[in-house]
């Protein structure tokens, strides 16, 4: 099981969603209302903005988590990555700059356990230098 959070750009907290089973992981993803969530952001004062779109899972069992967060300018939209390894382990790792496919395969190998997998994909980004090309907030 996973504990579900969401974060909707107008509202000043994290709403938390309750719990879901693995397989619903990857279909609450696709589901998301990226597309409505990004259009209230345009709209919005920019005071009344309190998060970028984001879905965050955590497994109950060893309370792993990954965040996703999205983001656009006037070129593209993208996701951000945030993986929290259990609370006795490193810090969290980022991943940015992300596509939608890429996303949903890092989640699936999150909810699937495959730690090691995701670990990999994080820690190669970052050696290659690819985690910091455009901070989230350059693109409002």
């Amino acid at each position: 099981m996973f504990k579900m959070t969401i974060c909707d750009p107008p509202v000043k907290d994290v709403v938390a969603k309750g719990e879901i089973a693995r397989e619903a992981v990857l279909p609450a993803f696709r589901d998301f209302p990226w597309a409505s969530m990004l259009a209230k952001m345009k709209t919005a004062k920019e005071e009344d903005i309190h998060f970028s779109p984001s879905v965050g899972f955590t497994n109950c069992d060893d309370h792993h988590s990954i965040e996703i967060s999205i983001v656009e300018d006037e070129k593209e939209t993208v996701f951000y990555l945030f993986y929290g390894q259990s609370d006795d382990e490193s810090p969290r790792l980022e991943l940015l700059d992300q596509s939608a496919e890429t996303t949903a395969e890092m989640l699936a190998a999150f909810a699937d356990g495959h730690y090691d997998r995701v670990r990999e994909r994080f820690k190669g980004a970052h050696a290659a230098g690819v985690h910091g090309s455009k901070p989230w907030w350059k693109f409002w």
